[in-house]
């Protein structure tokens, strides 16, 4: 997730350790309290009420009716009692329908997560591109010179292009705090980064910007213009 958010510009971000808890907690309280308050109020019935209580229609007659009706079509008796269930129980189904639906759509909402942020990573860091840091000795001071890094990777076998790449803090216009500014040179890096709109930068003036300061930028000078806009109509 750290490279991923990085890729789109977004500082890496993270749940902290001390949400786990309550959430741990709180999911066994909501399951704990789920079966005791049921199991308190059973508890207290005779058994032959509480056979009935379960299996009586709390539905009324258009659970009975709608019961007898598709009693009367050909489906399977099984069918029938399953589709006539809803209408004598509503308040259980829609309970249960709304669990089915929570449990299916945060299984697809963490896949789908999972599924975007893996491309994303192996568009900027999979097997088409590799990062490689030069080695520094101990005072901080490049081992090899740039030439010969070149060289040693371009003589690497399966090596289609090197692009140098540095990442350094930088002030934009309209944006209130710094911004990771990467400078490249050397062969395009184009091929290794997803491109959501537009096209790679191909010449001087040009930049290729991540949507979390496309969006920044964006609030920031519609900001500015109501600010301005309320200094022209009170000077």
């Amino acid at each position: 997730m750290a490279q991923a958010f990085t890729g789109l510009g977004v500082t890496a971000t993270g749940v902290a350790a001390w949400i786990d808890v309550p959430a741990l907690v709180g999911v066994l309280a909501v399951v704990a309290l789920a079966a005791l308050v049921p199991a308190l109020r059973a508890g207290r019935l005779p058994a032959s009420e509480a056979i009935q209580a379960g299996s009586g229609s709390r539905g009324g007659g258009r659970g009975l009716r709608v019961h007898r009706w598709l009693s009367g079509s050909r489906l399977p008796r099984p069918v029938s009692l399953g589709l006539a269930l809803p209408f004598a129980r509503p308040g259980r189904a829609g309970l249960t329908l709304t669990a089915v639906l929570l449990g299916v759509t945060s299984v697809t909402f963490a896949t789908g997560l999972q599924g975007t942020f893996a491309r994303l990573v192996d568009g900027a860091f999979g097997d088409r591109a590799v990062r490689v840091e030069p080695a520094v000795d101990a005072d901080g001071r490049p081992v090899m010179n740039d030439a010969e890094v070149q060289s040693r990777l371009r003589a690497l076998p399966g090596t289609a292009r090197i692009t140098a790449e540095a990442r350094k803090p930088a002030r934009v216009g309209g944006v209130p705090h710094p911004v990771n500014v990467s400078a490249q040179r050397g062969d395009s890096a184009a091929p290794i980064y997803q491109m959501i709109t537009g096209r790679w930068f191909n010449g001087p003036d040009e930049a290729v910007v991540a949507p979390s300061l496309r969006t920044r930028w964006r609030k920031s000078v519609r900001r500015s213009r109501r600010v301005q806009h309320r200094r022209a109509q009170h000077p």
